[in-house]
């Protein structure tokens, strides 16, 4: 049985402690899914966010255990957290610092395409630190802000490309946490009617950088000149929907901005060589005539 917040809360006032709340609310234009997905995925706190680190201790597919290094101002803390899937719309976590305990409930749900969010506080301590609740809750809130700028820019990405008929594998099965650790698996599914692009450019026009081609990231290309080298990529990661078209660089790869993962070109062409076409995952280049012709539609299955 899944303890709750309300079972640890009567258990921890048996010694003694005395319990406030506070709650922050949040919406957006992206599924339950979409947020269940978000809560359960352990890798993007390393990539994504600033103010805290982790270290994994014990994750499977309801639950994960871990150090986590919050900073606070100038200052960092380690806590043990421990977050437990109660459901496929709620999440409770919990842990402790110093003389305080702290349990989090979050409870979301979606209507008219619209998921709303619920996370609530429950802050602990003995009756004599009650009077410093207050000034917890307000840190807690500006916490709670600062994460929220980066986790609802990923569940909008989510959002925007589901309104162009995209969905994810974890839609039915559910998003657990041991699964969100394997970055080689494909978790967007692309929808069939894919469009095709087309775009064609003299050699010597080609600009040194990133030039993104096709009008979006459903079909289009991130096309990278280094000299004479033209690398290929594609401008989604099938892995979870990030964009990859302003993402840095590691080696001959690029790096999915949300769980680090290298992402290698789907061709390396040098342009210095005579006519030559290829071909993969959907895409097609062709070297003719001092122009480059590149048309298709990304499909990484």
């Amino acid at each position: 049985m899944k303890s709750s917040a309300e079972s640890m809360i009567k258990g921890l006032e048996e010694f003694g402690f005395v319990f406030t709340s506070s709650q922050q609310l949040s919406e957006g234009k992206y599924l339950s899914a979409d947020v269940e997905w978000n809560y359960n995925d352990v890798p993007h706190l390393h990539e994504v966010h600033e103010l805290a680190e982790a270290v994994q201790g014990a994750v499977e597919d309801d639950y994960a255990s871990a150090i986590l290094i919050q900073k606070v101002g100038l200052l960092s803390f380690p806590l043990t957290l421990f977050n437990c899937a109660i459901s496929r719309s709620e999440n409770f976590y919990f842990t402790s610092l110093g003389p305080y305990v702290l349990l989090i409930r979050t409870k979301w749900s979606t209507e008219n395409q619209t998921t709303s969010v619920v996370t609530t506080y429950f802050l602990g301590s003995s009756k004599a630190l009650k009077l410093s609740h207050k000034l917890i809750h307000r840190l807690l809130g500006k916490n709670y802000r600062t994460l929220m700028e980066k986790d609802l820019a990923m569940r909008s990405r989510r959002g925007n490309l589901r309104l162009r008929n995209y969905s994810f594998s974890g839609d039915l099965t559910g998003n657990g946490f041991l699964e969100s650790l394997n970055l080689a698996k494909f978790g967007v599914i692309a929808p069939a009617d894919l469009s095709l692009f087309s775009w064609e450019c003299s050699i010597g026009n080609i600009q040194q950088g990133t030039t993104v081609v096709g009008s979006d990231d459903n079909s289009g290309v991130r096309l990278v000149r280094q000299d004479y080298l033209l690398k290929v990529f594609p401008r989604i990661c099938m892995h979870a929907g990030a964009s990859l078209d302003k993402t840095e660089f590691e080696g001959s790869c690029i790096v999915c901005p949300w769980h680090g993962k290298l992402i290698k070109p789907i061709f390396a062409i040098d342009l210095s060589k005579d006519p030559e076409t290829y071909e993969s995952s959907g895409i097609r280049v062709e070297i003719k005539n001092s122009m480059v012709y590149v048309s298709g539609s990304y499909n990484s299955q």
